[in-house]
């Protein structure tokens, strides 16, 4: 083990001292992944009589300073140039990548012992199908045999439309090399499969609102989605087939889609209410002026300039929105919490990659796998925004339909006891007071008359009894005084229904508002009524339980019950029963068979101010 040991230090050191004499030679292994860090040499448009002349051009390469070569929006010749060694037993197989999709040059040339052993001519306007391994990115397979060194020059110039330039360079082994290319695809399809999903969800939010947010949303995912395709490549051939320029496809589909994200951030933040009420229409109209940049680019001769356009427009874009943001988040608005904890990861990304096309900051390979993850992150954190948004105005919805319909029914309610009181008064004033003063004479004149007249009498007396109930029933004079306890009792006495009504109560009495008080006492004087005139029972009870937090009711007979199902039952009674339920916040429970029905309330002690009286 100690021997172990001390041979892996000194490989260490032995590596590290011939890393500091040579930092661009590689050994390539039989398993190689690696990032290759090598010599640079920038020129305008370098001509080679033969091939052979950059071995002559080799002592011009100047030693790379960074890891990563960033050529920016340069639109010179930029050769890197990679010493390499296999040092392996056998003759191998591998691949150099270079990572960039939009390139005006990407040759490539293996030098052995000085003399050119590989060469490939690439552009962005070749097909995948004419490039190594079929593939849109720029891969170079070459054979490297044992204890053999090797040169590789590789010439990378910038598209104008893209004009974006950068030499992340990759060695791998051909089984390496299929194995990322595969995982390559797997997670675009699995990006592209969210995407698609996100749309989805975008267009079904807008079908069920109708509102533009969730529109824009869905389009700006699309244009991402469009975006991907084209920065993947996957678009490539297809543009070519038409004749239309990849990368001024890609350059128009970025400044659509940073348009489009203006346009759904300003209804995200409602730039209306933290702004100005014009706020949307300067949206609509950045936006409109970003699509028709856009549109430009294919008609005007601006491809030249575009980059330069866009990037300014990003940055401006990119600081617009984040001020706006913590703008808005000072003022405590949530929707703010949520797009900085979407966007900010992203648009620090987008800056760092601008500013590295302007040569200011170095490149790190990590940001640009970091990319993909950071679209999915933003998108579903605005996914679950939109969602918790569509989900709070629904109940906002419900909660204002909820509220309508209560006041409906308290004006309902409010109707009908305001009748019953005029007619209970009515009845009392005028027909009581005539039906009264009739019997007074009557029976002055009993003495005198015959037995049809001591007759009409006793109905005199009948009428003013029947009177006297339907006035107590249609507005019970004494609950405000005596409760709803003594009022259900009295309405049971009065109504001469004992014999078949038990009534019974328990718990402490908590005297509650007026209302609520005659809303139950209407509910349970109308279940006993509908019971006995349609169950034909022989028993009824009703109860009356105060609880802690509710008011309990229940009114069971030994009837024959309901023939369909209650939940179904349309009638007057019941519908009047249900509308008081529901006015009091209360919950009503029936159940029915042909052995009799139960009839359970509910209702809370809402916005009551109780005072206790106890219940013997």
């Amino acid at each position: 083990m100690k021997n172990k040991i001390a041979i892996f230090l000194f490989w260490t050191i032995t590596n590290g001292l011939l890393a500091q004499q040579n930092k661009s030679f590689v050994v390539l292994e039989s398993t190689v992944d690696s990032d290759l860090h090598g010599h640079l040499l920038t020129a305008k448009n370098l001509q080679l009589n033969e091939d052979k002349d950059l071995i002559v051009l080799k002592g011009q390469f100047k030693q790379l300073e960074e890891k990563v070569a960033n050529f920016g929006s340069s639109q010179d010749e930029n050769w890197l140039m990679f010493n390499l060694k296999n040092e392996s037993k056998q003759n191998s197989e591998f691949v150099l990548y270079l990572n960039q999709v939009f390139l005006e040059k990407a040759d490539f040339y293996l030098f052995q012992n000085d003399s050119l052993s590989q060469k490939y001519v690439l552009s962005d306007t070749i097909k995948a199908i004419n490039r190594p391994l079929g593939e849109i990115n720029f891969y170079y397979p070459f054979r490297a045999k044992q204890n053999q060194n090797y040169c590789i020059f590789l010439r990378i110039k910038a598209n104008p439309e893209n004009g974006i330039a950068k030499g992340i360079v990759h060695l791998y082994d051909t089984k390496t090399c299929a194995k990322k290319i595969r995982n390559s695809h797997l997670e675009f399809g699995l990006l592209m499969g969210f995407l698609v999903l996100s749309i989805i969800i975008g267009f079904i939010l807008f079908y069920n609102d109708s509102k533009p947010i969730y529109g824009y949303y869905a389009a700006y995912i699309l244009s991402v989605l469009l975006s991907y395709l084209c920065a993947y490549g996957y678009l490539h051939d297809i543009l070519e087939n038409h004749h239309i320029h990849f990368a001024k496809v890609y350059q128009s589909v970025m400044i659509v889609s940073a348009g489009l994200h203006v346009l759904f951030i300003s209804n995200f933040l409602a730039f209306d209410k933290i702004l100005s009420p014009q706020s949307s229409k300067i949206s609509l109209t950045i936006c409109t002026v970003f699509v028709l940049l856009a549109l430009g680019n294919f008609v005007l001769p601006i491809s030249d300039i575009l980059p330069y356009i866009s990037r300014i427009s990003l940055i401006f874009l990119g600081v617009f929105i984040l001020i706006t943001t913590v703008w808005a988040f000072y003022r405590k608005e949530r929707t703010a919490k949520v797009y900085l904890i979407a966007s900010l990861p992203g648009i620090v990304a987008v800056l760092y990659l601008l500013l590295i096309a302007l040569k200011l900051l170095p490149i790190y390979t990590f940001v640009y796998d970091l990319l993909f993850y950071l679209t999915i992150f933003e998108i579903l954190v605005f996914g679950f925004g939109l969602v918790y948004q569509f989900t709070e105005e629904k109940h906002e919805v419900e909660r204002k339909l909820s509220e309508e319909r209560q006041l409906v029914a308290s004006k309902i309610i409010s109707s009908q006891e305001q009748e019953r009181q005029r007619i209970s008064q009515d009845l009392h004033d005028d027909l009581g007071s005539t039906l009264s003063m009739l019997k007074f004479h009557l029976s002055e004149s009993s003495q005198n008359i015959d037995n049809q007249l001591i007759e009409d009498i006793n109905i005199t007396d009948k009428a003013i009894e029947d009177l006297r109930i339907i006035a107590y029933n249609l507005m019970p004079t004494m609950l405000q005084q005596r409760g709803l306890v003594v009022v259900l009792q009295e309405f049971i006495s009065i109504n001469k229904i004992t014999q078949k009504v038990a009534f019974s109560y328990s718990g402490t009495e908590k005297r509650l508002p007026w209302e609520t008080e005659l809303g139950v006492f209407r509910i349970a004087k109308e279940l006993i009524n509908n019971t006995l005139k349609h169950a034909h029972a022989n028993r009824i009870e009703a109860q009356l339980i105060y609880f802690d937090d509710f008011l309990y009711l229940s009114v069971e007979d030994d009837g024959v019950g309901f023939k369909e199902n209650p939940s179904e039952i349309t009638g007057h009674g019941l519908k009047n029963i249900n509308l008081r339920v529901n006015y009091l916040h209360g919950k009503i429970e029936i159940e029915s068979s042909e052995n009799g029905t139960v009839t359970t309330i509910e209702v809370p002690y809402v916005h009551s101010h109780t005072s206790k009286n106890s219940i013997d």
